[in-house]
This record gives C-alpha cells, sequence and structure tokens, in this order.
C-alpha cells in the first residue's frame, strides 16, 4: 500500500486505520504499530489489524489535566501508575474521535474479542527495547464500546506509568514529544504462540531464536512461563531459507536444554509473529513449528533486505 508521508496529505492526522485497508502515515503507527504494516504489506497471515493513530493520542494529550500530569513528571515528579491512569480514564475524549475508535474495533474484531497493545513511538529503538514496559489489554469485546475505551485510555496511560518514565531517563531518550499509537487486533484462540528474536541475543548475528509456549503468548512476554525455544538459521539477503531450515524441529537449529539460555526480554528486540497476541502458531506438532519458523525466517529476511535498501 502506498503511504504518503507529508503531513499536508491529512494522512498524517488520522486518528484510525485498518492496516491493509485504509491509508496511512507511518510515523503515526508507533514502533509496534509500523512492524505490523510492513508483515501486512508484504502479505503475511496477520490477523485482522488497526491502529489508533498518535493523532488520537495528542487529541487527549491536549486535555488540560493530561497536560498537568506530563509537565509533572517531564520535570521530575513522581507519579503512582494508578494516578496516571485515573487522570487518562477521566480524559475528554470527542465524541467524534470516540466514534472512530469504536468503528474500528469494530471493523477489526466483528463480534468477538480484542487484543488492545502499546504502539509507543518510543520503542524497539536501536540501543533499547521497552519490551514489557508499556500496557496491553486482551479478550477485549469488540461490541462493546465502553470496554473498548477504557482498554484504549488504559494503553494511553502506560506512557507515563513510572516504569517506561525511569526507562527513558536511564536511556537518556528526549520525552518532549512521546506519543502512544494503540493496536487493535483480533483475538486469535492459540493453542501455542511465540516470539521471534530476529538476531539470538545471546549468540551469533546470523542466527534468529525462536520461544513458544502453549497458550496466549502474553504468558511468554510476561515471563509467567518457561518456553521452549529454537535458535534458527537465518534466511540469505535473497530470501533462500537454509537448507537446516526444511523438515522437523530437530532439523532447525538448536533446541536450548534448559532455561539458562532464555534471554532477557527487557534488553531484547522482539517481533512478534503473526498473531494477537504475539505469536500465535495453531497447535504444537514439529510439522507446524517448522512452518512458522520458515515464515518467520523468511519474514526477517525481506524486513532485513527493505531495511538495507531504506537505508541506502
Amino acid at each position: 500500500m502506498s503511504r504518503p508521508t507529508e503531513t499536508a496529505s491529512g494522512y498524517a492526522g488520522r486518528p484510525t486505520a485498518l492496516l491493509g485497508e485504509d491509508p496511512f502515515d507511518d510515523r503515526s503507527l508507533g514502533g509496534k504499530g509500523r512492524s505490523l504494516a510492513e508483515l501486512v504489506d508484504a502479505r503475511y497471515p496477520v490477523p485482522p489489524t488497526g491502529v489508533v493513530t498518535t493523532a488520537a493520542y495528542r487529541v487527549v494529550a491536549a486535555d488540560p489535566a493530561v497536560i498537568r500530569l506530563t509537565d509533572s513528571i517531564t520535570a521530575g515528579g513522581e507519579h503512582g501508575a494508578e494516578q496516571v491512569d485515573e487522570v487518562f480514564l477521566g480524559a475528554e475524549v470527542p465524541p467524534e474521535l470516540e466514534e472512530r475508535i469504536v468503528e474500528l474495533a469494530g471493523r477489526v474484531g466483528g463480534t468477538g474479542q480484542l487484543a488492545v497493545r502499546s504502539s509507543a513511538t518510543v520503542e524497539d529503538l536501536e540501543g533499547s527495547s521497552f519490551a514489557g514496559q508499556y500496557r496491553s489489554l486482551l479478550d477485549v469485546e469488540a461490541t462493546d464500546p465502553a470496554a473498548v475505551m477504557r482498554a484504549v485510555r488504559l494503553v494511553w496511560a502506560s506512557l507515563w506509568h513510572p516504569a517506561p518514565v525511569a526507562y527513558r531517563r536511564a536511556f537518556d531518550i528526549d520525552e518532549s514529544n512521546v506519543a502512544m499509537a494503540v493496536v487493535m487486533m483480533q483475538m486469535i484462540p492459540a493453542t501455542t504462540a511465540g516470539v521471534v528474536f530476529t538476531t539470538d541475543p545471546g549468540g551469533a548475528d546470523e542466527a534468529a531464536r525462536v520461544e513458544a509456549v502453549e497458550g496466549l503468548g502474553e504468558q511468554l512476554v510476561s515471563g509467567q512461563r518457561t518456553p521452549s525455544a529454537w535458535v534458527v538459521p537465518r534466511n540469505d539477503a535473497a530470501g533462500r531459507a537454509p537448507a537446516s531450515s526444511r523438515g522437523t524441529t530437530q532439523a532447525l537449529g538448536v533446541r536450548c536444554p534448559d532455561t539458562s539460555c532464555s534471554p532477557r526480554p527487557s534488553t531484547a528486540s522482539t517481533l512478534a509473529a503473526s498473531s494477537a497476541p504475539p505469536g500465535s502458531v495453531v497447535n504444537t506438532t514439529p510439522a507446524v513449528v517448522a512452518g512458522i519458523i520458515c515464515i518467520m525466517t523468511t519474514a526477517i529476511a525481506t524486513l532485513d533486505s527493505s531495511m538495507s535498501k531504506a537505508r541506502r
């Protein structure tokens, strides 16, 4: 999809976008939204996904109570997460903006449920990942406007929770223009879910790392479950899968024997596999795991190649 980048086009001010259908400005999607848009454009199997853009966040951030809060925080004031949530839950959302957000929820989730996820403008940066710092909410009823708006507000609020504020300061990240987009993804009734680290945090640059748990990926990224893990050879720049990525999981690479090779989520940049929440695989058979690893290693090569061209 063509993506205009000029603010004058009007797309930079769009409050919502359904990926794959609506025009949008890359800069308004936040980190996670931008990565998902790349996968949708490359025609990988991503569940229906929409983004409440940073333009919507900035409307709410102009509420006087929100301004007082964020000014205090950036000046060094301390505010607990519950206090921050309270301010955002009480902030004014114009009726027309709320209508657009609720409409997007219906377009994404239909009569089912949503994963409502953070997508900040400061996340997954070159030197810092922000993994686990912001909020995501699962099983939000797409047909319940009050539940949808509460979830979106709480994700907005998490931009200013103590943990990410401290993290930004520790890495000397400018807070003057931070914003939060919100990703809405159709929930997948996953029996297995996983995450791909495009570079193995504990190994060589030539390998990716795949981790998976039974059930939803939230159990993995929150640290509630110890995952099964595979270290997988990366594709070459032409997108050719290495011979070792064909066949059973035993041939895919090194399966980590214990938890000692488990990466630290706070220091590793992650790319979720195509589902909500991250990385749903439909079952646990070796053939399916092999298939999803093959898909994701191809996606890694495709994204690496496009990013390299963009830098040139």
